[in-house]
This record gives C-alpha cells, sequence and structure tokens, in this order.
C-alpha cells in the first residue's frame, strides 16, 4: 500500500478496517488534506493581506500626487489673473511697440446672402 491515500486501493468491507480507515480515505489522508487546507488558507490570507497594503500605498501616492497637482493649479490662476490685468496687457504692447488703433475698417458685404452657399440651379 502506498503511504498517502492518493494510490490507495478501495475494497468494501462491512466493518471498519484495522488501521482507522474510513470509508476511502484514512487518517493520514485526511492529515494531509488538512495540513494542504491550512498551508493554502495560509497563502490566501498573505495574497489577500499583501494587496490590501500595496492598494493603500497606492492610495496615499495618488493622494500626495493630487495635493502636489492641486497647488500647482492655484499657481496657475493667479499667473493666469496676473497675465490677464490690463496694466501688464499695456505694458507687453508697449514692450513689443505696439500702436493703438486710430480707425476701425470693416469689410462690406455684398447684398446678396448667396455668397457663402453653392448654386443648386
Amino acid at each position: 500500500m502506498s503511504r498517502f491515500c492518493f494510490f490507495k486501493t478501495y475494497v468494501k468491507t462491512s466493518h471498519p478496517v484495522a488501521g482507522g480507515t474510513f470509508g476511502l480515505l484514512d487518517k493520514n489522508c485526511i492529515r494531509v488534506f488538512i495540513l494542504l487546507g491550512i498551508v493554502l488558507g495560509g497563502v490566501l490570507y498573505l495574497w489577500l493581506v499583501n494587496s490590501a497594503a500595496h492598494s493603500g500605498f497606492y492610495l496615499t501616492d495618488l493622494e500626495s500626487q493630487i495635493s502636489v497637482l492641486q497647488e500647482e493649479h492655484k499657481k496657475m490662476e493667479v499667473m493666469q489673473a496676473e497675465l490677464q490685468t490690463l496694466d501688464y496687457i499695456k505694458d507687453m504692447s508697449e514692450s513689443q511697440a505696439m500702436v493703438q488703433s486710430s480707425t476701425t475698417d470693416y469689410l462690406a458685404t455684398p447684398p446678396s446672402s448667396d455668397v457663402a452657399f453653392a448654386d443648386n440651379e
């Protein structure tokens, strides 16, 4: 007979066989299955704890990135407000030698509205 239950042959008897067999499984086979269950349960537990810890570190990293990006956004809003002030625009136009226009000439549009459309006829 084999040491473990994997290759054990089944002999049907009306009473328990000496040595403590219970149907197809003996005591050693039950111990092996219990041990395998405990080992698999421990591995599963370690995997779940590790994945939860990894997710926690990942979320902490994302939160720090969010705070950095929020600070940059605030700085850019302030910079945008400074660049849109009238004083800044006047200073930039003078530094680039721009002059204020005196008159505005608009293009005259033709009286018909067929200018933008093709003639379908």
